[in-house]
C-alpha cells in the first residue's frame, strides 16, 4: 500500500561538515541584489539518522542539516550562520529522536533574490515565485529530507507562537494486541521473567537478532479483532478533552499548570497489511503535546486493548492526584502529519495581505500532492525500519 519512492526535484545528499572548505564557493546567489523577507517551510524528514531536530552540538540534527544547506543556497549570511536568532528561526515543533514528520513547519528570513520574490506572470501565485529557490535549497540537503513548501509570510509571523493544532499519526504494529504474546515468547526459549533490571539500559538489544527475527516471523501472522479493536478506540477517545498529562511526560508534578492539554480527537482508522504484517493507524489532533505524550498514552491504550490493564486505569493516569510511572512505546511509529495556522490566516487576510497565500496545506495542488508522497514514504519508512530493526519486538519484550 506504500510502496512509494521519493521524487525531489534535483535531489541531492548534501555533506554534513560545516568546515567545507569549498562552502564560499558554493553560494549561489550574490548578497548585493538579494533582499530578506519573512518565510514559511514546510518541511518532511525521516528522523531515523538524527538525534531530533532541534540543534544539539553532540548529535546529527535536522536543523542543524538546514541551516548548513540555507547557507550553501546562499539564503543566510555567512555572519548570521550558526545564531539562529539573527534570521528569526522557529519550528512550530520539537520531535524526538527517530520521529518523523511530513509537515514540520519553521519560519525564517530568507535573502533572496529580488527575482525570487517576483511574480512573472499575471497568474503565478506566491507560492509559485519561490519554486526555484525551494529547488535550490532542496538541492544542498540530504535525501530524507524534504522542502514540501515555501511561503512568503508575514514580517510578524512566527511558526513556534502561531500554530493552532498539529495532528500526529502513531502506526501500531497490530501484534502489539495479541494476548499471547509471552507464550510465544516462552515457546521460544525467551525468559520473560528474568533479568528485567539489568534490561534498563535501552542502548542493548536485549533479545539477540536471532530470536528477534524468529519471534518476528511468528506475531507478524497475528490479525487485530474488531473487538480489540473497538477496545483501543474506546481508551483512545479517553483523552479527548483537556487533561492534565503530567503522568504521560517526565518532570512536571501533579498540580502543575504545564500539564494540561487538550485533545481534539483521536482516532482509529481501519487496519492495513503491507508485506504481510498488519497495522492500525491512528491519528491524534491538538493544540500541543509534551515529551513523549503521545507516545505514553499509545502505550497505554495498546495495553488496554490487549487486555492487560482494565479502561479505568487511564483514569487514574489522568487523575491531579497520581503521579505514576508510565511505560513509553517507540518512537519509530510516531510521526508528524500536519501543522494548522487558521488564527494566522485570518489575522493575515483581515489586514489585506491577500497577496499572501494561506498556510494550508490541505488545499488540492502541487503542495499537497508533494506533501501525500512524502506521508508515504514515512509511512514506508516505518514499515521497512520494523522489518529490519525490530523495534516493536524489543519493546515487547522490555
Amino acid at each position: 500500500m506504500y510502496g512509494v519512492t521519493l521524487d525531489l526535484e534535483e535531489t541531492t545528499a548534501a555533506t554534513t561538515s560545516a568546515t567545507d572548505t569549498n562552502d564560499d564557493k558554493n553560494l549561489e546567489t550574490e548578497k548585493k541584489d538579494t533582499v530578506k523577507r519573512k518565510v514559511a517551510l514546510l518541511l518532511g524528514f525521516l528522523g531515523t539518522k538524527y538525534g531530533g531536530f532541534q540543534i544539539n552540538p553532540e548529535q546529527k540534527t535536522i536543523q542543524a542539516e538546514m541551516e548548513l544547506a540555507l547557507y550553501r543556497s546562499g539564503m543566510i549570511s555567512k555572519d548570521n550562520f550558526g545564531t539562529q536568532h539573527k534570521y528569526s528561526w522557529s519550528n512550530s515543533a520539537r520531535t524526538d529522536k527517530g520521529v518523523h514528520a511530513c509537515a514540520q513547519v519553521c519560519s525564517l528570513k530568507l535573502e533572496l533574490p529580488e527575482n525570487d520574490w517576483e511574480a512573472h506572470t499575471d497568474n503565478n501565485t506566491v507560492e509559485e515565485r519561490l519554486v526555484g529557490a525551494r529547488q535550490r535549497l532542496q538541492k544542498n540537503l540530504p535525501d530524507d529530507i524534504c522542502v514540501i513548501s515555501m511561503n512568503r509570510t508575514t514580517r510578524n509571523f512566527c511558526a513556534k507562537t502561531q500554530r493552532d493544532r498539529v495532528r500526529y499519526q502513531y502506526m501500531i504494529p497490530s501484534f502489539l494486541l495479541h494476548p499471547d504474546w509471552r507464550t510465544i515468547m516462552t515457546e521460544q526459549g525467551v525468559d520473560i521473567n528474568s533479568g528485567r533490571e539489568a534490561r534498563e539500559n535501552y542502548s542493548k538489544m536485549p533479545l539477540s537478532v536471532e530470536m528477534a527475527t524468529k519471534i518476528q516471523l511468528i506475531l507478524r501472522e497475528y490479525r487485530s479483532t474488531e473487538d480489540n479493536r473497538n477496545l483501543l478506540q474506546s481508551a483512545l477517545k479517553k483523552y479527548e478533552g483537556t487533561h492534565p498529562f503530567h503522568n504521560f511526560t517526565k518532570n512536571i508534578k501533579p498540580g502543575q499548570p504545564q500539564g494540561q492539554r487538550f485533545i481534539e480527537s483521536f482516532e482509529v482508522s481501519d487496519p492495513v497489511i503491507v508485506d504481510g504484517m498488519e497495522w492500525i493507524p491512528t491519528e491524534v489532533l491538538g493544540q500541543s503535546f509534551l515529551l513523549h505524550q503521545i507516545r505514553k498514552m499509545v502505550c497505554v491504550a495498546v495495553d488496554i486493548a490487549r487486555g492487560a490493564v482494565p479502561i479505568e486505569f487511564i483514569d487514574k493516569a489522568l487523575s491531579n492526584k497520581e503521579n505514576l510511572a508510565l511505560h513509553v512505546a517507540p518512537a519509530q511509529g510516531l510521526f508528524l502529519e500536519m501543522s494548522y495556522f487558521d488564527g494566522y490566516n485570518r489575522r493575515k487576510n483581515s489586514q489585506s495581505n491577500h497577496d499572501l497565500l494561506d498556510l494550508n496545506w490541505t488545499v488540492d495542488g502541487p503542495v499537497k500532492d508533494r506533501w501525500i508522497q512524502f506521508r508515504d514514504v514515512v509511512r514506508d519508512h516505518i514499515v521497512q525500519e520494523e522489518k529490519n530493526e525490530m523495534n516493536f519486538i524489543q519493546y515487547l519484550f522490555r
